[in-house]
């Protein structure tokens, strides 16, 4: 019974995730707000149910309670961003919010799948990031000065990943981490907002060719030095990052197409 069961919701997740892939490209053929609404919420009834219907199944086959607890706090933290979300950023894409609630489900159905200890950390972690991603813009807008420090904020992603490539200790043939008093810190991952920051800062006004030319400087250093440290994943991200940013602050597909073919 037990393999019958977790059978068929191999397929019915997979169902779950193709209809979930068609209403998201039926949102962006539609132009009628109460039409796209109506199909983006029908997105949110496909992510309660694609966890309604793993979580109960890895309880069924493992006889963890703790699955059931991990269902009820996915749910509830998709249902609680979903209104935060609204409520807080009323301009912001509803479609990629969707997508991104679709793809942590997926990921933490993954890690509970792997190990429930794992999973709820990565649930706690996710949960505390998603809270600051809800303050920091807000305390961006409110403190100007934010939005000026972008060199500073240029200095110091490149100053941190320096420390990592002249200190840093290598795992697995990368340098990622410098060990402080004891405790390990992965400056790639401060970097990453420093680097958002730099590029927002510099791009929210000014969009002409000098502008973009120091932004794609700047990014190139960053990648750099990741490169050197042979941490190609963050250096992957960076750049992909660099890429997304350019393209959405400028309109031009000309600068896209140039970093890609870059590659």
């Amino acid at each position: 019974m037990n393999t019958i069961v977790s059978q068929a919701s191999k397929y019915i997740l997979l169902a779950l995730m193709v209809l979930f892939t068609i209403e998201t490209y039926m949102v962006l053929r539609r132009r009628d707000e109460k039409s796209r609404n109506r199909i983006m919420r029908k997105q949110i009834g496909l992510m309660v149910m694609f966890n309604l219907v793993a979580y109960p199944t890895m309880y069924l086959l493992s006889g963890d309670f703790q699955m059931l607890v991990m269902f009820l706090s996915v749910v509830c933290f998709i249902l609680v961003v979903q209104v935060l979300y609204r409520l807080i950023y009323r301009r912001a894409s509803m479609i990629l919010l969707n997508t991104m609630c679709m793809m942590l489900s997926v990921g933490f159905v993954i890690q509970s799948r792997l190990g429930m200890e794992t999973a709820m950390k990565q649930f706690i972690i996710t949960s505390l990031a998603t809270l600051i991603c809800f303050i920091i813009p807000v305390f961006i807008r409110k403190v100007r000065i934010v939005s000026r420090l972008t060199w500073l904020y240029a200095v110091a992603g490149i100053g941190l990943l320096g420390v990592v490539l002249l200190f840093g200790r290598i795992t697995g043939g990368a340098q990622l981490s410098v060990s402080l008093g004891g405790i390990t810190f992965q400056f790639s991952e401060f970097v990453k907002i420093t680097v958002v920051l730099f590029m927002a800062g510099m791009l929210q006004n000014r969009h002409d060719f000098k502008t973009v030319l120091a932004v794609t400087v700047v990014a190139a250093v960053h990648v750099g030095i990741l490169a050197l440290s042979a941490d190609l994943g963050a250096a992957l991200i960076y750049f992909m990052a660099y890429i997304v940013m350019v393209f959405v602050a400028t309109r031009n597909p000309g600068y896209a197409f140039l970093g890609l073919g870059g590659m």
